[in-house]
């Protein structure tokens, strides 16, 4: 049970998460339902988790892109 079934942080820019949910399904309950639709997120994805990466995805039309190794070359508008 995740507590932001019960509360929505509205006022939340970024989120980082540090475990990919294996479904769709799973992220929708823990990022999606928990925070505003503008929310910026960013996943640590190992190797064991390009198959949920790929679900997520395709299920939501979006693109994970990978950070820099230089964060100063990180253009934040363009995400």
């Amino acid at each position: 049970c995740w507590v932001c079934l019960v509360v929505v942080f509205s006022d939340v820019v970024w989120v980082i998460n540090y475990d990919l949910p294996k479904s769709p399904k799973d992220y929708v309950r823990k990022i999606v339902s928990c925070f505003d639709r503008n929310v910026k997120v960013i996943n640590f994805i190992t190797t064991n988790d390009n198959t949920a990466k790929k679900d997520i995805e395709t299920a939501f039309n979006v693109n994970m892109i990978n950070l820099p190794q230089n964060l100063t070359n990180l253009n934040v508008s363009d995400l």
